[in-house]
């Protein structure tokens, strides 16, 4: 069974007012802590996810 976990690396842009002054700003990925249960280990495990690789994980129903 193959998942493809994703990498998720903090992302910069620039804040921009109202009269356009730029600051700079970082898009950090959205991390959540989940507990996921290994068959091999018959065990929990925490792991901590970006939501997209989570959202995919129970889309697919894989390791839930």
């Amino acid at each position: 069974m193959s998942i493809d976990l994703k990498y998720k690396k903090i992302l910069f842009g620039n804040n921009v007012s109202h009269a356009h002054n730029k600051t700079r700003r970082k898009f950090k990925a959205n991390m959540q802590k989940k507990k996921l249960f290994i068959k091999e280990l018959n065990d929990f495990v925490l792991v901590k996810l970006p939501v997209s690789s989570i959202r995919s994980l129970s889309k697919n129903k894989k390791l839930f």
